[in-house]
């Protein structure tokens, strides 16, 4: 199978350009965030879609059902893996309608990390030749207290085939970069299954104290675990400064350590880590733990959004270079 690699370029969204949209695209999932971002901006898309979780249609599910569809949302059903194919059949669609400036909004507040990276590569996979301008929205949810999370790690895994990594030199010593949420436990036995040498914790900065509070709190066994992890903050509400902390973080790493990423926590560093690591392919894993024997990322607990819609502008071409390599893989060592 040949993978569509994406070249993303993150733009800093300063300026006044509305957020207008050819194509919305929002998960429709449990919680009743899920359907916050197409409500807010339905009036604001041409073409408006709502990609169905196949499973766990409970909680506030039927409710989002009902209120998307009423708002004029097209429900269409997949799993986390047949997503990107449907992404990127939308897109081809669209792109013969608009061929040029093409506009999608992409909400990724209730994705599961699996969901994310193939939304990515759907996005590749139907931009083709051809560039597309993608906000990425994100509703942080209202703050609950983290929960007992004892669930064994049915899995650990890279989060996607195209984001396993690797290196030339597997001599390098590995270094973790792992965020910071309400899943300690398996953040520790993420660090101790990868053997980091070294490890970065990326902990967030939101606009609600007592969350940064929780965290601090959960992850207190990782923070004071041998070796010391050097802590690097991130701001939730500022996505284009989270990226570019993340990857200036990621540039240095890759020059002497094997980097791998486990994007615990807010959605929108998972989003930013995996923007990073496509864009420097092949050198960088990204990594996800699961307590299920299933593609969740988190245990089913209903959430409302609260706060403003973030956005990361970004636009995504299919880097020819790299696509060319993967179908000549001796051809690897000329990147």
């Amino acid at each position: 199978m040949i993978f569509s690699i994406p070249t993303i370029s993150v733009f800093d969204k300063t300026d006044s350009d509305p957020a207008i949209y050819d194509m919305l695209i929002v998960s429709l999932g449990y919680e009743n965030r899920s359907s916050h971002v197409g409500l807010e901006l339905s009036a604001n898309a041409t073409v408006k879609l709502a990609a169905a979780f196949d499973r766990r249609h409970s909680a506030s599910y039927e409710e989002n059902r009902i209120r998307l569809s009423a708002a004029g949302f097209v429900i269409f059903e997949s799993s986390d893996g047949e997503i990107k194919d449907l992404i990127a059949s939308q897109i081809k669609a669209a792109l013969v309608q608009k061929p040029k400036d093409l506009r999608i909004g992409i909400d990724i507040s209730s994705m599961t990390r699996v969901r994310i990276a193939n939304c990515l590569l759907g996005i590749a996979s139907g931009v083709g030749a051809d560039r597309v301008r993608v906000d990425f929205l994100y509703a942080p949810a209202e703050f609950r207290e983290p929960t007992a999370n004892n669930a064994s790690a049915d899995i650990s895994e890279p989060v996607c085939v195209e984001l396993s990594g690797w290196s030339d030199n597997p001599a390098l010593p590995s270094a973790l970069v792992v965020g910071l949420g309400y899943e300690p436990e398996r953040a520790v036995g993420a660090a101790e299954f990868l053997d980091a040498a070294r490890i970065w914790a990326l902990s967030p900065r939101s606009s609600d104290q007592r969350y940064d509070r929780a965290v601090g709190e959960s992850n207190r066994s990782l923070l004071d675990s041998t070796p010391r992890p050097k802590i690097v903050y991130y701001p939730v509400n500022d996505p284009f400064e989270t990226y570019f902390i993340i990857d200036e973080l990621v540039r240095g790493l890759i020059r002497g350590s094997r980097v791998t990423l486990l994007p615990f926590g807010p959605k929108i560093l998972a989003l930013c880590a995996m923007i990073s690591a496509f864009n420097r392919y092949p050198s960088v894993t990204v990594w996800r733990v699961s307590g299920f024997a299933d593609t969740a990322d988190d245990s089913e607990i209903d959430c409302a959004a609260q706060g403003p819609i973030y956005s990361l502008r970004t636009e995504i071409t299919v880097n020819q270079k790299i696509l060319n390599s993967i179908m000549n893989p001796d051809s690897l060592n000329q990147l």
